[in-house]
């Protein structure tokens, strides 16, 4: 959706956003993704405004509308329920991949542009898999306020890799249909964050 949030918003969540920026922990994996992220910790903590947005009621119940299933903001030990994604450094990327959900319900994503001087894409390939729908990819340019919403395990997506001299930030809003979460789950997730996007 183009516009979802409208000048005046985006510009203030951009200026949040810019504000955590000294937050941002770089990782890199061989073949696969190349970025800089801020946790929900940071964001508490730097960008509170963009908190506050993740547990807007008005944002939930419109994309628990969209989604078609009433949805909840993550528990706030969940360093992955609200974050920055951070490209600033040539061939920043991620490879494609599907958002695993480690909680007993579904787990829905909603990225939202904040800065786009890049010609870096989200790359999702929709129908891959099925039996009678043929495979077909969406490149969707995360300009400032635009909304990309979609089922992280049903959906196989990727960024393309920056350019030289190009910035990319986009906001991370993840919900889900229960917060129920098994011990050894959690222990994954909260080292797969640790390992491939926030440090401990």
């Amino acid at each position: 959706m183009d516009d979802f949030l409208d000048a005046r918003l985006a510009r203030q969540m951009r200026e949040a956003a810019v504000s955590a920026v000294a937050a941002t922990r770089r990782k890199a994996i061989p073949g696969y993704k190349r970025a800089g992220a801020i946790s929900a910790y940071a964001i508490a903590r730097h960008a509170p405004q963009l908190a506050a947005l993740y547990r807007s009621p008005v944002l939930i119940d419109a994309l628990s509308r969209l989604a078609d299933v009433p949805l909840l903001p993550c528990p706030r030990w969940d360093a992955h329920a609200v974050a920055l994604y951070v490209y600033t450094q040539p061939g920043d990327r991620v490879g494609f991949h599907y958002d695993r959900s480690w909680y007993r319900g579904a787990r829905y994503t909603a990225l939202i542009g904040l800065q786009n001087d890049s010609t870096s894409e989200l790359v999702c390939r929709v129908h891959r898999g099925a039996r009678h729908r043929a495979e077909k990819e969406l490149r969707v340019a995360t300009d400032p306020g635009t909304l990309v919403f979609f089922q992280g395990d049903k959906c196989y997506h990727a960024v393309s890799p920056l350019g030289a001299g190009e910035t990319r930030i986009v906001l991370s809003l993840q919900y889900v249909t229960s917060t129920e979460i098994g011990p050894v789950a959690r222990v994954v997730s909260d080292l797969k964050d640790a390992l491939t996007y926030f440090g401990v």
